[in-house]
């Protein structure tokens, strides 16, 4: 598992100022962008964190594994939502999951 990937998407899921730095970004002059979805997936696959916890791998700590199922319930349902990036950033579910990625972030970091 790639620790830096799971501390820098939880970051970017926790944190309102990069949403809208990055989400809202159409790239022009360089910035960088990324989404909700990159973000996730850079969570969950990206740096292997889905697969630590499938094998059952408790690495980061039964708190983080609890904390962590609660993101994933938050996140699948935002994403069946299908909203707009900004609608996203502004939706209120968005409050509760800048709030367990910081609770995750306390966690690991």
């Amino acid at each position: 598992m790639n620790r830096v990937l799971v501390i820098d998407a939880l970051t970017e899921l926790g944190r309102r100022d990069v949403q809208e730095e990055l989400w809202l970004s159409d790239g022009s002059g360089g910035a960088l962008v990324s989404s909700f979805v990159e973000a996730w997936e850079r969570l969950a696959d990206d740096s292997g964190l889905r697969w630590e916890i499938e094998a059952g791998s408790d690495e980061l700590g039964e708190g983080f594994l609890t904390w962590y199922k609660r993101l994933e319930g938050l996140l699948r349902d935002l994403e069946r939502a299908e909203l707009d990036p900004r609608a996203l950033i502004d939706d209120d579910r968005m409050v509760e999951v800048r709030r367990v990625c910081n609770r995750l972030l306390d966690i690991i970091a």
